[in-house]
């Protein structure tokens, strides 16, 4: 049995935050985990788009992601 040291646990909504000081992000919507790994595999404008209901660029700069709003919030997403 392997056991897991130094895990922190961060619940932020900012993703330029998730995408510059976490290893691995677990992205979720209505408690469902939709997509989780490091930044680059999770961190894409379908999946922004689907959770967050906005319209963004990506672009990556010296191995960190930045998420970049391009577009307003869409009608579609429902947050309750």
């Amino acid at each position: 049995m392997r056991f897991l040291q130094d895990i922190q646990c961060w619940f932020w909504t900012d993703i330029n935050l998730l995408t510059r000081f976490c290893d691995r992000i677990v992205l979720l919507s209505k408690g469902m985990i939709i997509t989780s790994g490091s930044a680059s595999e999770v961190v894409n404008r379908d999946s922004v788009k689907e959770v967050f209901g906005i319209e963004v660029e990506i672009v990556s700069h010296d191995d960190t992601v930045y998420v970049l709003p391009t577009g307003t919030v869409m009608d579609s997403c429902d947050n309750d």
